[in-house]
């Protein structure tokens, strides 16, 4: 039986994994499927699968970071004049820029975030075609 992968053979693997997928990050069930590796192995060596990347120098995604209000109401108007008019909350979780849940975190509900909206327009976006 082979001795189990170092931290060495695993950064060498990932490097390897990522040239193979000709992409800069390698998920983790695309490591396991290209290498027979699993998590456990990897998390009990580096953590996570994300120190890993790092380790091989990959791309990691970028820590969750807060949308600032103002983007989030600009995406609610981009949406509504490219749907060219006001959209649905089940339109919106299809078509939306950010997931719908960014908004029921940040006002509680779709409704709230509407109202919020319509706040912000009056402030910001005085020619918005929709506002009445």
């Amino acid at each position: 039986m082979p001795a189990p992968p170092d931290r060495k053979t695993l950064i060498a693997k990932m490097k390897e994994a990522a040239k193979r997928l000709c992409k800069p990050r390698v998920t983790q069930a695309d490591f396991q499927r290209l290498t027979g590796i699993g998590p456990f192995r990897v998390k009990r060596i580096f953590g996570s699968h994300g120190e890993l990347l790092q380790e091989a120098g990959l791309v990691e995604h970028a820590p969750s970071q807060r949308i600032p209000d103002d983007a989030l109401m600009r995406v609610i108007a981009q949406t509504f004049c490219r749907e060219k008019g006001l959209v649905p909350y089940d339109r919106f979780k299809k078509v939306g820029r950010h997931s719908i849940h960014a908004y029921w975190r940040r006002w509680g509900s779709w409704t709230a975030a509407l109202l919020a909206f319509r706040q912000w327009q009056a402030q910001h976006d005085l020619d918005f075609p929709y506002a009445d």
